[in-house]
């Protein structure tokens, strides 16, 4: 259960990190 939420936070973090390359790109 602790690693699945880890693994989902981790997630969610990637694409908000990708987001802001992205934005930061165009």
């Amino acid at each position: 259960m602790m690693s699945k939420a880890k693994k989902v936070v981790n997630v969610i973090l990637t694409i908000s990190y990708l987001f802001v390359i992205i934005s930061i790109i165009s």
